[in-house]
């Protein structure tokens, strides 16, 4: 069994989370103006998810979005994670909301 659960937050269910709008706030928060254009096109319409896959593999900022993931799901939880840092290899996305 997991010892130390007092170090976990436990994440909100999938329904409590809008994937899409977190999506959109990736592609606008990219300071590169033609990344920023080519993630916003991606997400317009229906199959936005597919869409928007490819430009963010051929990128190279899959952990971004992951990390931006992460944060947005542990503000969603409400458990006081307000001081949280994520971090997969050497990116890191600090969580202070």
């Amino acid at each position: 069994m997991v010892e130390n659960w007092g170090d976990y937050v436990e994440l909100p269910d999938k329904e409590e989370v809008n994937d899409y709008l977190i999506m959109e706030d990736f592609c606008y928060s990219q300071e590169d103006n033609k990344l920023r254009d080519k993630l916003c096109d991606a997400i317009d319409g229906k199959g936005a998810f597919r869409r928007f896959k490819e430009p963010i593999s051929r990128h190279g900022i899959e952990n971004d979005v992951m990390l931006i993931n992460m944060s947005h799901y542990a503000k969603s939880s409400g458990n006081g994670a307000n001081s949280m840092k994520f971090s997969i290899s050497n990116s890191s996305v600090p969580f202070d909301h």
